[in-house]
């Protein structure tokens, strides 16, 4: 699976049809009002990684002179959104428990009408290695200009994103806010996590996108342009 001189790899997703698997339940029984967690088990759609994303997690960072096995082994991961605003969210806590791989968050599925600010934090076990820790944000949302200001990082754009994502840990998590779909701006694309322990390399990564707003996102732009080449190619073979 793994080549270190192409541009991808491909790590396996998980994505949950919420309303047809059914595959949500209430955090808290005695207050079925306050959280609701989304346990993800099936397998979806890969994931390409750029090839230097992938290469950086078998760097030895630590400095010591240990072997990296050349295997990854993919690991569950949790995200937890939480209100600051009350109402932005369809309960004040939204849990997503991935298994092997990770997977995708559809913001539609999740957030009301309410615009306001929420927060998004992330439990994964390589914030216990934080020495071999590697996390990137791989973007897949397009710029935009919003109030004279430019939001997005742009198509296929990627940044280290692991001392960012540390400090916010350490707080209540990373705070964006819907006015105007700013929060897809900021969250929209994957979160690639990867460490090493014990000469074994460890990965896993989450998505977030929103179905009902794919002119925000690259994916709905290339399928634009595909389709517009087709017609192109159509109207000439026609001739």
């Amino acid at each position: 699976m793994r080549n270190r001189n192409f541009f991808s790899i491909v790590i396996i997703g998980a994505f949950c049809l919420f309303g047809w698997l059914g595959c949500s339940r209430d955090a808290d029984e005695s207050d079925p009002q306050h959280t609701q967690i989304f346990q993800v088990k099936d397998l979806g759609k890969d994931f390409f990684l750029p090839s230097k994303i992938w290469d950086s997690f078998f760097d030895n960072s630590s400095g010591t002179s240990r072997k990296v096995n050349s295997q990854i082994l993919f690991t569950p991961i949790q995200v937890v959104l939480r209100e600051k605003n009350p109402g932005v969210l369809i309960k004040p806590t939204v849990i997503f428990e991935f298994s092997k791989g990770g997977g995708d968050i559809d913001l539609s599925k999740v957030l009301t009408d309410q615009v306001g600010t929420f927060f998004v934090s992330f439990e994964y076990p390589g914030f216990e290695s934080p020495d071999t820790l590697k996390i990137y944000f791989v973007s897949q949302a397009r710029k935009r200009n919003v109030d004279g200001q430019i939001w997005g990082l742009g198509c296929q754009t990627y940044v280290d994103v692991k001392d960012w994502i540390l400090k916010n840990y350490k707080k209540q998590g990373i705070e964006v806010n819907t006015l105007r779909d700013r929060h897809l701006s900021v969250l929209g694309g994957h979160f690639a996590f990867g460490y090493s322990e014990k000469s074994q390399v460890f990965a896993t990564q989450v998505r977030f996108f929103d179905s009902t707003k794919g002119h925000f996102f690259c994916e709905d732009l290339l399928e634009k342009r595909n389709m517009k080449l087709k017609n192109i190619q159509d109207q000439l073979e026609s001739r």
